[in-house]
């Protein structure tokens, strides 16, 4: 899924909720509606109350009809007003109909559950309507005269049923926003993967454009330093030290851009091609160099390339990998404010069968509880703008390809250690595919 489809799923969402909205109120018009027309045909309600009920379904088609054309400030409006609607509706319903003793009365302190069956996330409505149909109903308890017992009860009733529906309208509110800032935080975090898959094709494409050129410089420098030699064996051209060193330098500078062209070349190799034998070493001293600016400038890092044999692979999605786990540590080491601020990345064989990448930090080290989840897409313990949530993701998903395996240890406030362990080729095999 792209950053596109996330984008398009979040709206997809927020429409969805205005048609269930929608649906709900017009479903609860038709369903008040059909009550008191039948209540009124039973006797039970007078044609007062039937003009208040058919009043409130119109007000509530109404109210689902606005539904679908209102932001959310306008849509806690309806919501009061709906909330207004039912509440001192079905108050003077009641009051019309033989007040306390009309069978409908005792619907009047359940109406905020009934008004949180129609109406989501509208905590002020909730509160809206608990307070109407409280008030209303001990109007008409108090115009009956009805005896003081009977009075709290019914209220302790309406109070109970008012706190549920605003405490369940609340909680609902809180569940639909953190739904909807998870997506909308997923969205952001695809869009920058996106990015980053665009700079990475830039990338390849600057790097192979950079050749060329580059190319024609170094061997320029190297023609003016062997010519400049054999105008000296003639002595014809003086011997001048800082023309030597300028001329190093730049020789130099050449073999630095052509390591760092090679580097991208084969980090921004497509996906999927057959494997080949990768120098583990080789490959991190590229993610190394490409990584000095981002990683050397907050840790100081140290390599002890072991003595291993060659593994079978992809080495661009590899030294991916690699360059992950070097990013990863250099953010945790910024953010730990005090202490040792280094990162040790090692290699070396463990038993016949298996090599080791080691990448170890002095960073601020993983919660406990986060550990399980740390290579879930999208799971990150950085603050915002620090990570998207991916990095790992997509280390042990490179691992899984070369049917390795990477295991953490982390202590909080004191540093984390991640091994790749990757399959060796068994010299059996070795020699049976030259052979």
């Amino acid at each position: 899924m792209d950053a596109g489809s996330a984008n398009t799923r979040v709206t997809a969402t927020a429409d969805r909720l205005k048609v269930e909205a929608q649906r709900l109120l017009l479903g609860g018009g038709a369903l008040f509606a059909a009550y008191y027309v039948l209540f009124w045909h039973l006797g039970i309600y007078s044609a007062a109350s039937l003009g208040i009920g058919l009043a409130m379904a119109l007000g509530l088609a109404v109210a689902g009809v606005l539904s679908r054309r209102v932001d959310e400030r306008s849509g806690q409006f309806v919501a009061v007003v709906v909330a207004l609607l039912l509440g001192v509706g079905a108050s003077l319903s009641a009051w019309y109909s033989g007040g306390s003793h009309c069978i409908g009365f005792h619907t009047l302190w359940a109406l905020p559950l009934i008004y949180g069956l129609f109406v989501r996330d509208a905590w002020v409505g909730s509160l809206t309507i608990a307070v109407a149909s409280l008030g209303g109903g001990l109007a008409v308890l108090l115009r009956d005269e009805t005896e003081p017992g009977r009075i709290a009860q019914w209220v302790v009733l309406s109070v109970a049923a008012g706190v549920f529906a605003f405490v369940k309208q609340v909680f609902e509110r809180r569940n639909l926003h953190l739904t909807i800032d998870e997506m909308e935080a997923a969205q952001a975090r695809l869009a920058t993967a996106d990015r980053m898959a665009s700079v990475g094709l830039l990338a390849a494409g600057v790097a192979h454009e950079i050749n060329n050129p580059m190319s024609y410089v170094g061997t320029n420098v190297d023609f003016a330093r062997t010519r400049i030699a054999d105008l000296r064996k003639e002595d014809a051209f003086p011997v001048d030290q800082d023309l030597d060193d300028a001329l190093a330098d730049a020789r130099a500078g050449c073999d630095r851009i052509s390591g760092i062209v090679a580097t991208l070349s084969r980090l921004s190799r497509a996906r999927g091609g057959s494997a080949t034998e990768v120098d583990l070493n080789r490959a991190l001293t590229d993610v190394l160099r490409l990584s000095r600016r981002q990683v050397e400038g907050v840790a100081k890092v140290k390599f002890e390339a072991g003595d291993i044999s060659t593994i079978s692979g992809d080495e661009a999605r590899l030294g991916q990998a690699f360059l992950n786990l070097l990013v990863n540590s250099a953010h945790a080491v910024e953010l730990r404010p005090d202490g040792p601020r280094t990162i040790e990345v090692s290699t070396f064989s463990r038993g016949p069968t298996e090599v080791v990448v080691e990448v170890k930090d002095s960073g601020c080290g993983i919660p406990d509880a986060a550990l399980p989840h740390i290579f879930e897409p999208f799971f990150t313990t950085k603050p915002p703008g620090k990570g998207t949530g991916l990095g790992l993701a997509v280390c042990a998903e490179i691992v899984r390809e070369h049917r390795g395996q990477i295991e953490v240890q982390s202590t909080q406030g004191e540093g984390t250690v991640f091994r790749v362990v990757l399959p060796r080729p068994v010299a059996g095999s070795a020699e049976a595919a030259s052979g």
